[in-house]
């Protein structure tokens, strides 16, 4: 036939060779029409005798039929044509359609499950060349099946499961199909994907109130679920009491992507939990369920407390505050969900916000508002408002406060008067306050700040006297008298007798209202201290007249206005003068006077604030008329002197001093440089007085002076002279030597009961000499002096001693020495200062040892701490080793050393029990001895126990972990002595150290060392070493641990026994594994564990075993799901712990067998007869199993169906077809053929022809095989 193909607008042709017997073929020309034998397309054109021919044509339409002409010519020009039937033109690929995810009409986007996938599409359709065949795979994108290889199916198919997987959660598939045309033009559909999410959602927080009080309706809300594979598709979400989860409020109720839900018309119980619970679902159907915290129902508000006014411990009813006010509240209660809020208010009334609105103090019990503003005079009320949890609200109030901004008016004082010198009388106008009441007041008499007198005055009524008696202290520093006082004007005797005077006595009153807001009157002051008493002398006098001179009364602050003069004679008289302050002299006479009477006189100098001084003469003689006396007994000198001042006084010799009195003689005197000189003061009369005073002499230290003194009866008409012994000027202190506490050295310490001694030496006068020194011991800090003693010495050195009874324990001392020279001037020194310690020294450990024995000489040692003297401290030690519970005395030697430890060897006895004594002496020269505790001198070394390798009671070969390291080890004993000490340490070889160098562990039997870092493959060996106190060491080593952080080599894990793998199977009820390969080369594989389930790795189908050690293992007992895909997990653990997880590839579970086919006798056409003679044949088609597939045919010939008596089942694999030459066939029987199929899971279905009727080669035909004739 002519007929080839268009493809892509070329046209190709052929055609047989033309014959011609006669004159043959001479060339052959062809032509293209769209029509039969046309030429529309291409006219004819000729192409010689080849017999084939294309045609590129750009214009081909596609869907058009082309059909081609060729004639024939031969030698003798005859011509002979033929025309092709015509063939299609088609250009396009065929027309796609749409591929789903999934089995279903609607395309889904994820799935959980792991071990298949199913696509489905509609069938693609070409118009112009029909389908040939399509191929399905899928791949990680929508373009290549790189995940699964494109497998035909059959043009028709619209479907397709891919079995056998295992996808990876997380991954997007693409299912690719792909379908070609008669022509070879292929086009390709890729589905939208489908991820794969065999994980729940992640579980988020459920949230609804704590507390609430209604009992019809639950809200909650949720976040922080999340999916991040397939999203989250919806929630569900139930209430439950008591338990979470037991939906007996309401049931799981789907409300979509909401996050938030309210159900209403409950009948909630009172006091009663309930649960919200929650499930998300992903979008490939898993779903994760988390509950609430749970919701407590409370309908009972709570119990109301108390509020007070003001932050302190008593309510206040009066506050002067105008922005800030505090409040606190108590005795709040709410038993079922607690106190969770509190608001407080203020307000002009109860549950009144005027002037603060309610305020959250979360639950604080107390509050201040600074920025509050108050009206003075207007009571306020704090209000405070409690909610629990359930939101139920209790309010409470203070009693209220009264606000008082304004200070209380003190009144006015005045007239302030001294009388007697002890009574203050004062005039106030009494206190007042509008707001708040009658103020409490008191008067103030301050004097310089160094004593005040109060005095409370309560102006509390109507008052219509004074009362000014009272209670006053009179310690120096402050009194207290009550008063009351009226309203109106009143006096106020303050008393202020006992009291010191001052300069200045200043007066005030202060008064606090109710709101205890204070006001102080302006201060009066007044002069408090009396005149400055001065001095009243005998002037001159004679036989009728006397005369008085004064000076040295003043008055700094205010003036003496007068003086009252009281002048008594001869006890009896008495004249009262009143003289004006304003002279020095007064003169009396009177001719009552006799020569031989006597008077004295007493003044009262009189300020101008009331205050009086005193004072008193002597009394004065009127002299007797005698006979004038020897001036040679005049005169012995007196000088005293300073830098500025001289004063020399002098006496008449032989008794004559009252005789040269009652004569009236008089004095001159001068100083000078020489004697009868005047160079520093000229000659002055003092009148009858033997004394005089230079105040202004200016005299030199170290110079010579002489006083000089002219006496006269007769004033000075002829006097005689008289001159002192000359005297040396010394205006300079001694010099101050050096104080020493202790006789012959410094003392620092004293003993409580020890005689004192003091040494000085240096103390010098270069102008005079040193005459006295007094001693003292002062203490510290007071520096009051506890003893003294003076001696006269002949220079600057001497030396005291005495027994002190009065000084103190722990007290500090000096020693300070005063020495006099003899102009009468002094210096002093002090030494260093000294302790008293009564106590000798306290505290103190004592620690001994006996560490090892050497040539028969035990080396101890020993050592002793907190061993203190707060006083002197520790001056010495003296230790001696001695045999238990003997006596230190004076015959024990002893080592005396400053030191706190020792070491030494000397010679002890074996087994002995020893103790070290210690003497510790303080600086005082007290001592304590101490006693370390007693030790047996031991020689043998601590029993040793075994040592394991772990932390654990057992000895450990292998560990996995290369960070810390653990041994345990028994207790070491040792009969005499004790075990003081372990230490533990670690090192690749036993008794080394190279990891862990020795650390000490007491008396613990283990030990970690958390930081060490381990290498692997090396064992480790851990020693302990215990010394005894005796310092004696045994050494006990384990027998190693190897590292191996490493995880067993993955073996391989086969579904099914002896190793091997099958992929399907028909069982439910029990699936078999097998395993090989594990291996461990640091530690080996010492057992394994394995478990069934639907993903690798998963245990949710049966649980892992026991350890075991055999490499196969059948789990029964199971109820295994068809279609299933199920993974056999093995865990290979080697000795340290370590483990390694690998799963089979899986087992795919079909408990369908296949179904069955059609059987023909024949091979293309089923035939009903055949003659005896010949083989027999079948063929069969249509077998399938969709979950495991055919994987082998047996076919068996009988003389009945499913019978095999004419020939066995015989396994052609997987063939369509068989036939058998041997089989005997007899004439006039049927003879059947039956095909058995089995699938990967062992099922098997069988099917059988429809006969055949046998028949000999000669005989007529069987009637029914007639019509089967040619």
């Amino acid at each position: 036939p002519l007929f080839r193909s268009v493809v892509n607008t070329l046209l190709n042709a052929s055609w047989p060779n033309f014959t011609d017997a006669e004159s043959q073929m001479w060339y052959y020309k062809w032509a293209i029409g769209t029509q039969e034998c046309g030429t529309q397309v291409q006219a004819y054109v000729n192409v010689g005798k080849e017999t084939q021919a294309s045609s590129y044509k750009s214009d081909f339409v596609s869907g058009l039929l082309y059909y081609v002409s060729v004639v024939g010519r031969n030698q003798a020009g005859l011509l002979s044509k033929i025309c092709s039937e015509g063939t299609l033109y088609d250009d396009s690929p065929p027309v796609t359609s749409l591929v789903r995810d999934g089995e279903g009409a609607v395309d889904i986007d994820y799935q959980s499950f792991i071990g298949s996938l199913s696509a489905n599409w509609n069938a693609f359709t070409d118009d112009h060349s029909e389908i040939k065949e399509c191929s399905v795979g899928l791949g990680l994108t929508n373009e290549t099946d790189d995940y699964y290889a494109f497998t035909l199916v059959s043009s028709g198919m619209t479907k397709h499961q891919f079995t056998s997987l295992t996808l990876t959660s997380g991954t997007r598939y693409f299912a690719i199909v792909t379908c070609s045309n008669g022509l070879g033009l292929v086009s390709k559909r890729s589905s939208d994907g489908i991820k794969i999410d065999a994980t729940p959602p992640v579980l988020g927080k459920v949230t609804t109130s704590e507390y609430q009080s209604m009992l019809d309706v639950v809200e909650a809300v949720w976040s922080g679920f999340l999916d991040v594979e397939s999203l989250i598709d919806s929630y569900s979400w139930s209430i439950d009491r008591q338990i979470p989860m037991r939906q007996d409020v309401q049931p799981f109720t789907n409300v979509r992507l909401s996050e938030g839900a309210t159900s209403s018309n409950l009948t909630l119980r009172p006091n009663t939990t309930y649960y919200v619970s929650v499930r998300a679902f992903n979008r490939a159907g898993l779903h994760s369920t988390k509950s609430s915290d749970g919701l407590i129902t409370d309908i009972s508000p709570p119990t109301a407390g108390s509020v007070v006014d003001g932050l302190g411990e008593d309510d206040v009813d009066w506050l002067y505050v105008d922005s800030e006010i505090g409040a606190r509240w108590y005795d709040f209660d709410d038993p079922e969900s607690g106190i969770q809020l509190y608001r407080w208010s203020v307000g002009t009334n109860e549950e009144g916000c005027q002037v603060l609105l309610a305020t959250s103090v979360t639950l604080s019990t107390s509050a201040v508002c600074s920025n509050c503003s108050f009206i003075s005079g207007v009571k306020y009320f704090i209000t405070v408002e409690a909610m629990n949890g359930a939101g139920l609200k209790t309010t409470a109030y203070s009693d209220g406060f009264t606000v008082d901004l304004t200070a209380p008016e003190t009144g006015a004082i005045s007239g302030l008067k001294w009388i007697d010198n002890s009574m203050l009388q004062i005039n106030w106008t009494g206190g007042t306050d509008d707001e708040s009441g009658p103020p409490s007041c008191s008067v103030h008499v301050v004097a310089s700040g160094q004593w005040e007198i109060v005095k409370l005055l309560e102006s509390n009524g109507e008052q219509t006297n004074i009362v000014s008696s009272g209670e006053q202290a009179v310690d120096g520093s402050s009194g207290e008298q009550a008063i009351d006082v009226s309203s109106g004007e009143q006096t106020i005797d303050v008393n202020t007798t006992g009291f010191s005077y001052s300069q200045v006595v200043s007066v005030y009153v202060n008064c606090t209202n109710r709101a205890l807001v204070s006001a102080t009157s302006p201060s009066i002051s007044i002069d408090g201290t009396p005149p400055t008493s001065g001095l009243i002398s005998l002037l001159q006098q004679g036989n009728n007249f006397f005369s008085l001179k004064w000076d040295g009364f003043h008055d700094t602050e205010s003036i003496v206005e007068f003086l009252e003069l009281n002048i008594e004679f001869n006890s009896t008289s008495e004249i009262l003068l009143l003289l004006p302050y304003k002279g020095s002299f007064y003169e009396h006479r009177t001719d009552t006077f006799l020569p031989g009477s006597s008077w004295t006189v007493s003044a009262n100098a009189v300020s101008s604030s009331g205050l009086t001084s005193s004072v008193v003469t002597e009394s004065f003689d009127f002299p007797p008329l005698v006979d004038p006396i020897n001036s040679a007994d005049c005169c012995d000198f007196t000088i005293e002197y300073n830098s500025t001042t001289i004063t020399v006084s002098w006496d008449w010799r032989n008794g004559l001093t009252a005789k040269s009195s009652e004569l009236g003689y008089r004095y001159r005197y001068s100083i000078g440089s020489i004697a009868g000189g005047a160079q520093i003061r000229n000659y002055t009369d003092v009148g009858i007085v033997r004394e005089a005073v230079c105040r202004d002499c200016l005299l030199l230290t170290g110079a010579v002076y002489f006083v000089n003194l002219h006496v006269s009866s007769d004033n000075f008409a002829s006097y005689t002279a008289h001159q002192s012994d000359d005297f040396l000027i010394d205006l300079t202190s001694p010099l101050a030597g050096e104080v020493v506490d202790g006789l012959n050295a410094d003392k620092e310490f004293y003993k409580i009961t020890e005689m004192f001694f003091a040494t000085w030496s240096g103390f010098a006068d270069p102008e005079s000499v040193i005459e006295t020194c007094s001693v003292y011991v002062v203490e510290l800090p007071s520096k009051n002096s506890i003893w003294s003693k003076e001696q006269l010495v002949s220079n600057g050195t001497g030396t005291t001693s005495g027994k002190i009874d009065s000084w103190t324990h722990g007290n500090e001392y000096v020693t300070k020495v005063v020495c006099e020279s003899s102009t009468g001037l002094s210096t002093e020194a002090s030494s260093d200062g000294f302790s008293v310690d009564a106590t000798p020294p306290a505290g103190g450990i004592v620690v001994f040892s006996i560490d090892s024995l050497w040539n028969g000489l035990a080396n101890v040692s020993g050592s002793w701490s907190s061993i203190g003297d707060g006083e002197s401290g520790v001056a010495l030690y003296e230790w001696a080793v001695v045999k238990a519970r003997e006596e230190f005395t004076n015959q024990t030697v002893a080592t005396a050393t400053k030191k706190t430890s020792f070491s030494a060897s000397i010679n002890l006895t074996a087994s002995a029990e020893y103790e070290l004594v210690v003497n510790a002496s303080n600086f005082a020269g007290l001592y304590t001895i101490y006693r370390s505790k007693s030790i047996v001198h031991d020689v043998t070394s601590p029993e040793s126990y075994h040592i394991f390798d772990g932390a654990g009671a057992t000895d450990i070969d292998y560990q996995f972990s290369t960070i810390g390291i653990s041994a345990t080890w028994g207790q070491m004993t040792d009969d005499e002595t004790i075990i003081i000490d372990c230490v533990w340490y670690v090192g690749t070889e036993p008794g080394s150290a190279q990891l862990l160098s020795p650390q000490s562990v007491g008396l613990q039997t283990n030990a970690s060392c958390w930081h060490c870092v381990l290498t692997p493959g090396m064992t480790y060996f851990s020693s302990v070493t215990c010394r005894n106190a005796a310092g004696l060491e045994t050494v006990v080593t384990s027998d190693g641990v190897l590292v191996d952080p490493t995880r067993p080599v993955s073996g391989l894990v086969y579904d099914g026994r002896g190793r091997e793998d099958v992929a399907y199977q028909l069982v439910t009820s029990f699936s078999d594994c097998s395993w090989n390969n594990f291996t461990d080369p640091e530690s080996g594989v010492v057992g394994y564990r394995t478990c069934l389930g639907t993903s690798p790795g998963l245990c949710d189908t049966r649980e892992r075993a026991d350890k075991i050690v055999s490499t196969e293992w059948r789990f029964l007992g199971l109820a295994l799901r068809h279609g299933g895909v199920y993974y056999c997990s093995v865990m290979g653990i080697n000795a340290a712990g370590l483990s390694r997880v690998v799963s089979s590839d899986g087992i795919t579970i079909d408990v369908t067998v296949p179904s069955p086919g059609i059987v023909i006798d024949g091979v293309d056409e089923d035939i009903d007869c055949q003659n005896a003679g010949s083989s027999v044949l079948a063929s069969w088609f249509d077998f399938y199993d969709v979950e495991s597939g055919i994987v082998a045919y047996e076919w068996g010939v009988g003389s009945s169906k499913g019978n095999d008596d004419l020939q066995e089942f015989t396994l052609v694999n997987l063939l369509l077809s068989a036939g058998n030459a041997n089989v005997t066939l007899e004439s006039g029987k049927m003879f059947y053929v039956t095909v058995r199929a089995e699938n990967a899971a062992g099922g098997k279905s069988s099917a059988s022809s429809d006969g055949v009727l046998v028949f000999e080669e000669n005989s007529p035909l069987p009637l029914s095989c007639v019509s089967l004739r040619p």
